[in-house]
């Protein structure tokens, strides 16, 4: 059913420009303002875009301003290569994981360091993620400066929001 979204979301889409997306550390408004005037309005306070860049992979965004948030969702099909490279793309742009949810167990990174060393707590973290075949189903928090990350995979699809708060 989400792979149909996906393809639905391709289909019906009317602008094809490749937009690429920066993460800027300057300004609260600087993304927003991008968004605003250069994706197409899709519904109220919503704008989209058919191909949008995050470092070398491609995605279908939207983006919506709520309540003081700005919401940008990257979407994409699932592949473990694009699900690592998401994570190393989160990682240069100084977001770090907070938290792993996977098959309903979860990894609290603050917890961690709490009880134990971050060396150990970072090798618990592996051994965590790696106990689980890539493709099965997960949550990652990340935080940086100003922004929370979720970074969502089913083995279907894979679903980046981030979200800044100003």
């Amino acid at each position: 059913m989400r792979v149909l979204a996906l393809f639905c979301l391709v289909l019906f889409s009317s602008s094809l420009s490749a937009n690429t997306l920066v993460l800027p550390e300057s300004s609260r408004g600087e993304l927003r303002q991008s968004i605003t005037s250069s994706w197409q309005l899709c519904g109220e306070s919503l704008w989209c875009e058919d191909e949008l860049k995050y470092y070398r992979d491609s995605f279908i965004a939207q983006a919506s301003l709520v309540q003081g948030v700005l919401r940008v969702e990257l979407i994409n099909e699932y592949s473990a290569e694009r699900l690592g490279q998401i994570q190393l793309y989160l990682r240069q742009d100084r977001f770090v994981l907070t938290r792993a949810e996977i098959e309903g167990q979860v990894f609290d990174v603050d917890k961690a360091i709490e009880q134990t060393s971050i060396e150990q707590a970072d090798r618990a973290l592996i051994l965590f993620l790696n106990q689980f075949p890539q493709d099965t189903n997960r949550t990652l928090h990340w935080q940086a400066k100003d922004w929370h990350a979720e970074l969502v995979s089913d083995g279907e699809l894979i679903t980046l929001m981030l979200n800044q708060y100003y």
